[in-house]
């Protein structure tokens, strides 16, 4: 328990010579009794006050032999947090060192020298590297402290014999800060006799600049000024007590480090011609979450009333304007504040009156502070406010000088402050602190995640090849979003594969943000750090699944989100992937090594790739569907069919599609009747060629080419296998005819064939270079982009009938197809050589081609003999059971008669018999 006498003696006031502003005097007596074991008090908030927590303050055991300007540099931070626990930079008697709280005690854990520096504490990344700026006029140092298996060791910046660098700052200075920008170079502040100044270093932070001045003043006068990084830049703010105003300017991070912007004079529209100015020498500074900046500063104005207030809170807004100067308080010395990002207030604190008295402070939502409405959080001697009251930080009247931490707060604070031994403010002096945790007024609620932009938590993406977002973004126009009742800022943001499977990849890009995104471990993707929820919402909408395996080989994944709030409540948001298979969305002929259209560069081939200026616009695919094939399914290209193209869109890894692999992923078969399934193999491609992202839709283009002449008067089946590298799901069939100097003029229902109608047409409809004919000019068999008399002549020699032109074929959706298989040979012919030698009902060669056989008189089939030949290629064609024996055994009553046979042979070996 604490019984209280105290008595209060107003002296006059006095103009203090040492700081240059005008403070009051203030004797008080405390008789004071504690009950041994200190417990912490919790401070109730009245229910009327505005105040966004509840605060347990513990009262921290004193650190003794202080000096008495220990944390007289209120523009400087003393405290920071680490690993839970906090650290203060103290100095005393014995020189300036840290230290660790435990529990309610201060603990020493490293001396950093044995002179007494007014240190400025800087925390990186986590506070694993904390950067002291020891202030000590023109002989200030710097150190580097690392956080090592649970306390914190010297680094040695120098040297170890030197492990401080020097900063040699002018002379007149009062103070110095420091802080770091978004690029990692250190900056210090400070004050030379007449002008403001900054230094800058790069890291290793040893080697430091000379003085960029940016603000002068005509004659010496005490100023103090303070440095801060934010939104990209570094911001300077300092006192001009001969221009009664605050000055501001800012340097752009990365930009000429001389270069600073003009003086804004803040919140210069509230300044009056009061008592001394608007400006006296205090001024501490702090950054909210996005980019706002908030200064805590004493005027001279010295009235204590509303219009003229002593304490005063000055906000700078992210576009760069000052709103009217805040009045908090209008008594008060040494004020400084700090910002729980979280809960999104302000604390506002400093001693209750000039010279030594309590701590106070006052906590602001920073959703309250209104510019039109500047005096709201004001109390002094003529204005009770119920709303934002004073309340107790630090009682007993015998201290001043506050610090606390230059970072934001989340949730639980400390402050130190210089306390003296009398009501004068005289010494012995020691450190004197308070730790504060708070509660939220509001019970915590978990952060809220929507992934469809309304409130179903749960949405369902489809995969299908490429990154794709998880999220809504790239689907609605409301995208993803983060909401908490209560709670500003998140903790993680982490997103998991229920089920992961190889190649599996999750993605965010942080770029902006103070989240770390850790490396994707096959299952978690982990987003950390303090962070606002607009941060960590933008960085959810860009969170993205990959599959770099070609795709995880199962129908859909799930992915978990789960948020974190700064009090461990949790929010979840599952998002369904679906992997799509490969789909074939492009399936075209084109005329390979065509003189007029394989080629780029004039008016007849625009596009940018030769083979796609030679695609076939007027002949599409026969995809087998119950109906017959036609003329559009039918080249008359002379070179045969020597370009296929196959555009798969989707997942698989289609740039492993390589002519050394071809027959994996392919099956070509050739032949001319409805019974592929019995076809021959057809000649491989000489050539295979994948186009990322080039065909229909940013498909990946395949391209297969065969020689030239391999493949001609027949069908060409192509079987696109369901594999890895394709990624689909099932196996694709088409087919491509081709019939040399076919017009479709003399085609029938079930056969394109070439008459003297298609060679009339070509004689009929002549063209020249000059003429510009389209890739789908029916005349232009040769495709080099004129009709003449080699056009005339491919339809002259390769005239067919019904019997021996390209059947129409009618295949089911069903098939049959061509096995698919990569063996070689035809199944078809080798049941026929196995039927025709053990079946005795099997198919017999006519009569007449064994007389003709027979009777020849040379020892060679006569090519020019039209009949047989064009009977036996008849037969090669149709290649069925029946028409391969009689094949078969035309080749053996010639092998019988000692006839060199080469048309049979040749034949033979389309079908796949060798010899």
């Amino acid at each position: 328990m604490r019984i209280g006498l105290e008595w209060h003696k107003r002296p006059p006031r006095l103009r203090n010579r040492t700081n240059g502003c005008i403070e009051q005097l203030e004797s008080r007596v405390l008789l004071a009794v504690d009950s041994l074991g200190s417990q912490p008090t919790a401070v109730a908030q009245a229910a009327m006050t505005a105040d966004p927590v509840t605060s347990t303050i513990t009262m921290l055991s004193p650190i003794a032999n202080a000096e008495t300007n220990s944390t007289a540099k209120n523009p400087q931070s003393k405290s920071w947090l680490h690993g839970n626990q906090w650290w203060s930079m103290v100095e005393t008697s014995g020189g300036t060192s840290a230290y660790r709280l435990d529990g309610s005690s201060w603990t020493p854990v490293l001396q950093i020298s044995g002179t007494t520096y007014n240190a400025d504490v800087k925390p990186v990344g986590n506070g694993d590297i904390t950067y002291v700026f020891l202030y000590h006029g023109t002989s200030s140092k710097l150190a580097k402290l690392t956080y090592v298996n649970g306390t914190y060791e010297l680094t040695p910046l120098v040297s170890p014999s030197t492990p401080l660098a020097s900063i040699t700052l002018s002379t007149g200075s009062q103070t110095g800060t420091l802080d770091i920008d978004s690029t990692g170079r250190m900056w210090v502040a400070s004050v030379a006799t007449t002008a403001i100044e900054v230094r800058y270093a790069d890291a290793p932070y040893t080697s430091w600049s000379a003085p960029i001045a940016i603000a002068s003043f005509t004659s010496p006068t005490a100023e103090i000024n303070a440095v801060v990084a934010f939104s990209g830049k570094i911001g300077v703010m300092w006192t001009n007590h001969a221009a009664q105003r605050f000055g501001f300017r800012y340097h752009v991070d990365g930009a000429d480090p001389t270069v600073f912007s003009p003086d804004e004079v803040p919140a210069s529209q509230s300044a009056q011609n009061v008592g001394s100015g608007m400006a006296d020498n205090h001024v501490h500074l702090a950054v909210s979450s996005n980019g706002t900046l908030y200064a805590a500063v004493k005027t001279a104005y010295d009235a204590h009333t509303q219009a003229a207030p002593e304490m005063a809170l000055l906000v700078r807004r992210t576009s760069g304007v000052w709103d009217p100067l805040y009045g908090i308080d209008g008594h008060g010395t040494r004020p400084i504040l700090d910002i729980d990002n979280t809960v999104e207030f302000l604390r506002f604190m400093y001693a209750g009156d000039t010279n030594v008295n309590d701590i106070v402070y006052k906590d602001i939502p920073l959703s309250a502070i209104d510019p039109n409405q500047p005096n709201k959080f004001y109390s002094g001697p003529d204005v009770s406010n119920s709303q934002y009251p004073r309340q107790t930080l630090i009682s007993g009247g015998m201290s001043k000088n506050i610090a606390s931490t230059k970072e934001s707060f989340d949730g639980q604070l400390v402050a130190i402050a210089t306390n003296a031994s009398d009501v004068l403010g005289n010494g012995p002096y020691t450190i004197t602190g308070a730790k504060m945790v708070d509660t939220p007024l509001v019970a915590n609620q978990p952060p809220v995640i929507s992934l469809n932009g309304d409130v179903s938590p749960s949405f369902t993406v489809t995969w299908s090849g490429s990154a794709v977002n998880i999220e809504s973004t790239a689907n609605t126009s409301a995208g993803a979003t983060i909401t908490d009742a209560n709670n500003a800022n998140l903790t993680s943001l982490t997103i998991s594969l229920n089920s992961p499977n190889t190649g599996d990849v999750l993605s965010a890009n942080t770029a902006g943000t103070g989240i770390a995104a850790a490396p994707f471990d096959g299952t978690n993707l982990v987003l950390s750090g303090g962070d606002t929820l607009a941060n960590y919402q933008t960085v959810l909408r860009t969170v993205q699944y990959n599959n770099l395996s070609g795709g995880p080989g199962i129908a859909s994944e799930t992915a978990t989100f789960t948020a974190v709030d700064p009090f461990g409540a949790t929010g979840t948001a599952t998002s369904t992937i679906n992997i799509q298979s490969s789909t074939v969305v492009g399936r075209l002929l084109f005329y390979a090594g065509s003189t007029r259209y394989d080629t780029t560069g004039n008016p007849q081939t625009p596009l940018l790739f030769s083979d796609d200026n030679a695609i076939a616009a007027d002949k599409i695919a026969y995809v087998p569907n119950g109906t017959a094939a036609t003329f559009a399914n039918v080249s008359s290209y002379d070179k045969g069919i020597n370009g296929i193209m196959v555009d798969l869109l989707g997942i698989g890894t289609h740039t492993s599609i390589t002519l050394a692999n071809i027959q994996n992923d392919f099956t070509f078969k050739v032949g001319n009747n409805n019974s592929p399934n019995l076809w021959s193999a057809a000649p491989l491609p000489s050539t295979v060629l994948v186009r990322t992202g080039a065909g229909v839709s940013g498909s990946d283009r395949v391209e297969l080419i065969w020689a030239d002449g391999a493949i001609t008067q027949q069908w060409l089946e192509l079987i696109v296998k369901a594999t890895t590298h394709t990624g689909l799901a099932a196996n694709d069939v088409f087919f491509f005819g081709n019939e040399i100097g076919d017009t479709g003029a003399s085609n029938t229902a079930t056969v394109a064939k070439v008459t003297s109608l298609d060679v009339t047409g070509a004689q009929t409809h002549g063209a020249s270079s000059k003429t510009n004919i389209p890739i789908t000019d029916l005349y232009d068999f040769s495709r080099d982009g004129l009709v003449n008399s080699l056009d005339v002549t491919d339809a002259q020699i390769h005239g067919t009938t019904l019997k021996t032109g390209l059947q129409l074929i009618n295949v089911g959706a069903g098939g049959p197809f061509a096995p698919a298989s990569t063996g070689g040979g035809d199944v078809g012919v080798t049941s026929a050589l196995a039927s025709a030698a053990t079946n005795p009902t099997t198919p017999t060669i006519p009569p007449w081609i064994v007389k003709l056989l027979a009777h020849r008189g040379v020892n060679r089939i006569d090519l020019k003999s039209n009949p047989i030949v064009k009977y036996f290629e008849q037969l090669a064609r149709e290649d069925t059971l029946k028409s391969g024996v009689i094949l078969v055994k035309a080749d053996q009553v010639a092998d019988s008669l000692n006839l060199d046979d080469p048309l049979l042979d040749s034949l033979l070996a389309k079908l796949g018999v060798v010899d």
